[in-house]
């Protein structure tokens, strides 16, 4: 899946092999966690997004034109 897209902010927090998803879903099944995160700072991102929504659309657009920009997409 990521052999198809360009490196670039989304990257930042390093990729997960299959194997580590699949750990770590199963491990969040089994102590019935209600959200199961990839990264442990996906939860500030996550507070910092509820916090103040229109500043995280306006970096999610900031994010969004760079990489237009980069890749022409």
């Amino acid at each position: 899946m990521l052999r198809s897209i360009p490196k670039g902010p989304q990257s930042g927090d390093g990729d997960l092999t299959p194997e580590q998803v699949a750990n770590d879903a199963l491990k969040g099944i089994e102590q019935e966690t209600f959200v199961i995160l990839p990264h442990p700072q996906v939860l500030g991102y996550m507070r910092k997004k509820a916090e103040n929504y229109d500043r995280w659309i306006s970096g999610m657009a900031k994010i969004q034109a760079k990489m237009r920009e980069d890749f022409g997409k």
